[in-house]
């Protein structure tokens, strides 16, 4: 038996039978409303879930929020729902959630853009031909890397995956995720993407030089038209590898007029110079939501 509101489950692998059929019919734009990124991250942003009539409903945090529902509220479900939680003394009501979701509400509720959330989305056709003056550098990159070393693109399969969890724990090493709590949920989210790639049904790929993996990349459709990067991994001591993974995965996955949301920048600002390096084509504007007064 699935849950249903009041009651919330946290979530775990065997969910996913039931949730990703209507996440998918649902083809959210933001990254978050997805069952990979949900159960990966799911001990970082404590994600529990429930069913509301014909809704699912995501909460994180120790002071609850929803994320965007999945499915369509009327105006009265989500007051109601806003009354619910602001009684466990959240400020937030909704958050991360995309101009689909806010489009539907009223003056009731105070709508505040994160900038810090908004997704980055590229054409394919740009991340694949890198053409033009203004990628200029990009591929410069990937010739000198395709000129410099002896490399190997290939999918990833279920039994490649738990090799490249060695090179997810080097990068956490280098990185002293011991020493940043963010950085050790990210390579728990990376590890537990990789154990479980098969039931995921995730896309991957690796670079090998020399036989070991010394790049990859996790990714997959987040609606028809859009495929999501969950995880990009790379040795950087290798110069251009990141420029490779990205392009290669991206031509043999992609076709012109597909996009690809390469998620948020969480405010680092070194993340948000790469994002916009590669240019994006727009962003998946992304708003926290508080009740009104008149709640």
């Amino acid at each position: 038996m699935f849950p249903k509101f009041p009651k919330f489950k946290e979530i775990e692998i065997e969910d996913r039978r039931f949730l990703k059929d209507r996440i998918w019919n649902y083809q959210p734009e933001n990254s978050e409303i997805n069952f990979t990124n949900l159960f990966i991250w799911k001990d970082h942003l404590k994600v529990r879930w429930t069913t509301f009539k014909d809704t699912v409903l995501f909460m994180c945090g120790d002071n609850p929020y929803f994320l965007e529902p999945v499915g369509k509220l009327e105006i009265n479900d989500l007051k109601n729902l806003s009354l619910w939680i602001s009684s466990n003394n959240s400020e937030i009501i909704f958050d991360r959630v995309a101009k689909k979701f806010t489009s539907s509400l009223n003056d009731d509720f105070k709508i505040i853009p994160s900038r810090d959330q908004f997704d980055y989305v590229y054409k394919a056709e740009d991340l694949i031909n890198l053409a033009g003056r203004k990628y200029h550098s990009k591929r410069n990159h990937l010739s000198n890397f395709f000129k410099m070393y002896d490399y190997k693109y290939i999918p990833m399969t279920g039994k490649d995956a738990m090799s490249a969890v060695e090179l997810a724990k080097k990068w956490c090493e280098d990185k002293r995720c011991d020493e940043d709590m963010n950085l050790l949920d990210e390579f728990t989210a990376t590890k537990l993407a990789l154990e479980n790639f098969d039931q995921l049904e995730l896309k991957g790929a690796m670079i090998l030089i020399d036989g070991e993996i010394q790049a990859f990349t996790l990714g997959e459709m987040l609606n028809e038209k859009t495929l999501v990067i969950h995880i990009e991994k790379a040795n950087k001591s290798y110069e251009g590898i990141y420029v490779a993974i990205n392009n290669l995965f991206c031509k043999n996955n992609l076709s012109p007029g597909m996009f690809v949301n390469r998620e948020q920048d969480l405010g680092d600002e070194g993340l948000r110079k790469a994002k916009l390096s590669y240019f994006p084509d727009h962003f998946v504007e992304k708003f926290s939501v508080l009740s009104g007064k008149s709640l």
